[in-house]
């Protein structure tokens, strides 16, 4: 592999069985005013916390505000689609529990 040191600034070759490319996942910082103003918890690395249970994965600290996607941990594309469309099912879920008192 021939690569640029950048503590030597000089160009470098090494002999290796693999190589592994991968870019750093981290948080979108552009939600973080967001999160602040919802009282959202985030975890040690900066997603949003939610629960280890398989069974509702997309809860936050805040009841009634649910996070899917890249938001809550990094995944790809279908477990992103898999875990948005089961917190839109959770959600109606949520709202047609909901009642509201109508006055006469």
């Amino acid at each position: 592999v021939v690569f640029d040191d950048m503590e030597s600034q000089k160009v470098a070759r090494l002999e290796v069985d693999m190589v592994v490319l991968c870019h750093a996942l981290i948080p979108s910082e552009s939600n973080s005013a967001l999160i602040q103003a919802l009282g959202i918890e985030l975890d040690d690395h900066g997603f949003v916390r939610t629960p280890d249970s398989p069974a509702l994965p997309f809860e936050t600290s805040v009841p009634g505000i649910l996070a899917c996607g890249f938001c809550s941990e990094p995944q790809d594309i279908p477990d992103s689609v898999v875990q948005a469309s089961a917190a839109a099912a959770y959600a109606a879920e949520l709202l047609t529990k909901t009642t509201t008192k109508i006055e006469k």
